[in-house]
């Protein structure tokens, strides 16, 4: 796409043929504009997507860690009041 020239110069002889050329040109116009609005906001949504993941990671981190913890204290808690039965 580099290698296209910014601009073509079309000389016509008929009306028509120069009605259709405008048509094409403004056609090419619209779809870039829409192209680069589509590309931002690709990588707009990339970004959000890359935002995300890292929380659900530290989420699991967080709960892995409050687990851990929750066996540990009922452990102590158990053995606590099973000594105190027997």
């Amino acid at each position: 796409m580099a290698n296209e020239p910014e601009q073509i110069i079309i000389e016509a002889q008929c009306d028509s043929l120069e009605l259709v050329v405008a048509s094409y040109s403004k056609r090419i116009i619209t779809l870039k504009r829409q192209l680069s609005e589509a590309k931002s906001l690709n990588s707009e949504l990339k970004e959000t997507t890359k935002e995300r993941v890292s929380p659900s990671l530290k989420m699991i981190i967080i709960a892995f860690i409050v687990g851990v913890a929750t066996g540990i204290v009922l452990t102590l808690l158990t053995r606590k009041i099973w000594q105190k039965v027997f």
